[in-house]
């Protein structure tokens, strides 16, 4: 058996945080990742580089930030010959393939991997991708997700998608859903697997990603009506950002001008069964590894590229991409052999540390230029931390965090907002104008100033 360990990337989209058991949430079931959670390190502050999927996921596989690779939009790449970990595994001798959505542009763009399974949904991934041929081959078409992501397709979507914020549940089978499929190809490709050979695993599932339609049973699995609603007090009127343009930022993707609580809860209802789909898959991944006696000997990192408002700030999805903490805030679990089990660390980390941190767990060197940080010495030592500050940067918001704080300042404007995150940690109230918080103030924007000098 090989002594370098297995690695298994687990990613989700448009997943937040605080949406898991392991993170407090009281409502939602997810028992698989919980269990990951107990055989490694939970990271309580674990961040994106910028809430967007694109740039997000390009981030963790040249482990450097959005801004150094140029990427902004979801239509941006970096070049298959750019440095990245997948291919200092795959050059190293490990077997790599990636099963999921990806959202490379090219859609096929091969950075390292050995074997490719795509579903996609944005762009023109659906139309060439393996999932979407498979679903034409069972005589199957998901229109409520061409509808939610196709311009071509969303013209035609019925009044009940705009009326329910596109939360229905799927009218495909589950045995045929994306995050089946996505599974199952993770787990045929372990399967096939040498005992002498390591491998790199990446599955990446679709959801929670809107639209929020998971199939049955997932569809009704939650009761609205009980469900823990997310503190919303209209706090957006106040954010200075939100409003700098003038226009009513509830009005995005959707109107959500009208949203009661029972759409808030309906939508929270069909996002939670989403997740604990994606559990349920998760579950049956680690029951392979486990049956090939590979489990103990296996990395595993559970993330997100972002996350999602979820009616908070009576916002939806991912727009106006502003990195509050409700979009930039993500899972970040990591269970390695021989780390550290069952704890919970609070240092800052962020997806650009995936790269550093995967290439020395599997004894590789990483290239100099790597702007991320390996966070083993995390895995090692919980209480310990290997910085003072993460950044998170969108096409016209970046923000700083630290421990305590988080500072975010517009880009083409003198907007600039903080927030005393151990005591408002949903970021209801801007303390930026106070006069009490003037030295943290002063302290943050230097910080900001030295993070994005070159932006």
């Amino acid at each position: 058996m090989s002594k370098r360990p297995n690695i298994l990337l687990i990613m989700a989209d448009q997943l937040r945080q605080d949406a898991l058991g392991c993170y407090g949430n009281p409502d939602v079931k997810t028992p698989n990742i919980d269990r990951i959670a107990t055989m490694g390190v939970k990271f309580a502050n674990g961040y994106t580089v910028l809430p967007l999927c694109s740039p997000a996921r390009y981030s963790v596989l040249t482990g450097k930030y959005p801004r150094t690779l140029g990427l902004v939009t979801n239509n941006e790449h970096v070049d298959e010959s750019m440095d990245n970990f997948v291919r200092r595994l795959h050059d190293s001798g490990y077997k790599t393939g990636c099963f999921g959505k990806m959202h490379f542009t090219p859609v096929y763009a091969n950075y390292g991997f050995d074997a490719m399974r795509l579903s996609e949904q944005n762009g023109d991934g659906w139309k060439i991708d393996d999932y979407h041929k498979y679903l034409e081959e069972q005589g199957l078409t998901d229109w409520w997700d061409l509808w939610d992501q196709q311009f071509e397709y969303r013209k035609d979507a019925p009044d009940i998608y705009w009326e329910t914020y596109g939360a229905k549940g799927s009218d495909i089978p589950e045995e045929h859903y994306s995050t089946t499929w996505t599974a199952n190809q993770t787990i045929e490709f372990i399967r096939n697997q040498s005992e002498d050979t390591p491998f790199f695993a990446w599955m990446s599932f679709i959801k929670p990603h809107h639209p929020f339609d998971p199939p049955a049973p997932y569809d009704t699995m939650y009761n609205p009506d009980e469900l823990t609603l997310l503190p919303n007090e209209d706090a957006w009127r106040d954010k200075p950002l939100l409003t700098a343009n003038g226009s009513d930022p509830r009005m995005g993707y959707f109107d959500a001008r009208e949203q009661t609580d029972e759409h808030r809860r309906k939508v929270m209802a069909l996002y939670y069964g989403a997740i604990t789909h994606i559990d349920h898959h998760v579950g049956r991944v680690l029951d392979c590894l486990q049956d090939k006696g590979l489990l103990e000997n296996t990395v595993i990192v559970v993330v997100a590229d972002h996350a999602d408002y979820l009616g908070q700030f009576g916002l939806y999805l991912k727009h106006p991409n502003i990195p509050y903490d409700a979009l930039a805030k993500v899972p970040f679990i990591v269970a390695a052999p021989g780390m550290a089990q069952g704890e919970t660390s609070d240092a800052l980390v962020s997806l650009v540390d995936i790269y550093p941190t995967l290439t020395e767990l599997a004894e590789q060197t990483s290239e100099p230029s790597v702007e991320g940080i390996s966070i083993k010495p995390l895995l090692q030592t919980p209480s310990l931390s290997v910085r003072n500050c993460v950044t998170v940067e969108s096409g016209r918001v970046n923000a700083v965090r630290t421990q305590r704080h988080k500072y975010l300042r517009s880009r083409d404007a003198d907007i600039e907002e903080l927030y005393d995150i151990e005591e408002d940690p949903f970021e209801l109230c801007n303390i930026a104008g106070e006069a009490s918080a003037r030295l943290v103030l002063e302290a943050h924007r230097k910080i900001y100033d030295d993070a994005f000098s070159t932006v």
